[in-house]
């Protein structure tokens, strides 16, 4: 694997999923937990050469809520004992930046931890100064979205056909621009490869994915469908293509974490 230090900055940095992501990856570096669930471990080493080596790998990120990620782990409750205990002390040392607050995308969601600024332009210019400075201390840095999924904008909007309709109506503060979307323009500014492990609607707009072949940035993801999603993404292609019949489908969702709190507006 290479060499090179990747930064991986995560939106919702502070959440269930992101203090879980980087207490794994501390384990591995540790040698106190497999490699079960990475697919990509499974591949030939000379496929992955390339990639930035699990040592290499250090994270920052924004969230809505200010504590050190020892603190959020201990609300999520997801690591054991043992688990916590080998990692706390470097999940102590991370603590979130500040995030974007929106109470018409998350309104069940309300952190203190939010930047101040009001305008789509001057949180994006801050978006943006954090990961100039998180580059500094590494080689290249990648952006994901593990943020609470958001209500869902209107894609059909015409602010989104193009970059230039998109721009405008970042100048004029258009409330139909989500923080998911304004996230992906500045991680696309700044050529950071972005990833969206959740259903909130981002760079799946024309407007950003012209942005994104403008600026040749690699963008990706639409919900990480780690569980009752991957089962019925799995299951029921393999139905159709043997012609069965389904007369129902039943399942649940758990809506743990804050996941509850943010979908049940």
């Amino acid at each position: 694997m290479s060499n090179r230090k990747l930064g991986i900055a995560i939106i919702g940095l502070g959440g269930a999923v992101g203090t879980t992501m980087v207490a794994g990856i501390e384990l591995l570096k540790k040698g106190l937990i497999g490699k079960e669930g990475l697919p990509l471990a499974e591949l030939d080493a000379e496929l992955i050469k390339d990639l930035a080596d699990y040592e290499n790998i250090i994270f920052g990120g924004w969230d809505l809520f200010a504590e050190h990620l020892a603190k959020a782990a201990t609300t999520h409750d997801v690591l054991t004992h043992k688990q916590f205990v080998a990692v706390e002390e470097k999940l102590r040392k991370i603590k979130p930046w500040r995030a974007v607050g929106s109470k018409e995308f998350l309104v069940n969601i309300t952190g203190k931890n939010t930047f101040s600024d009001n305008s789509h332009r001057a949180i994006i210019k801050k978006i943006r100064k954090d990961l100039q400075k998180f580059k500094k201390s590494c080689d290249e840095v990648v952006v994901i979205n593990l943020a609470s999924t958001e209500k869902l904008a209107d894609e059909g909007n015409e602010i989104f056909n193009t970059i230039a309709d998109f721009e405008k109506a970042l100048d004029a503060n258009s409330k139909e621009i989500s923080p998911a979307m304004l996230y992906a323009y500045a991680a696309i500014a700044e050529n950071a490869p972005y990833g969206n492990f959740t259903p909130s609607v981002a760079t799946d707009i024309p407007a950003l994915i012209e942005f994104a072949d403008k600026q040749k940035v690699p963008v990706a993801g639409k919900d990480g469908k780690t569980g009752q999603t991957m089962i019925k993404t799995a299951l029921a292609p393999a139905l159709k293509t043997r012609a069965l019949r389904v007369e129902g489908w039943y399942s649940t969702n758990i809506l743990g974490n804050r996941d509850g709190l943010a979908l049940s507006n």
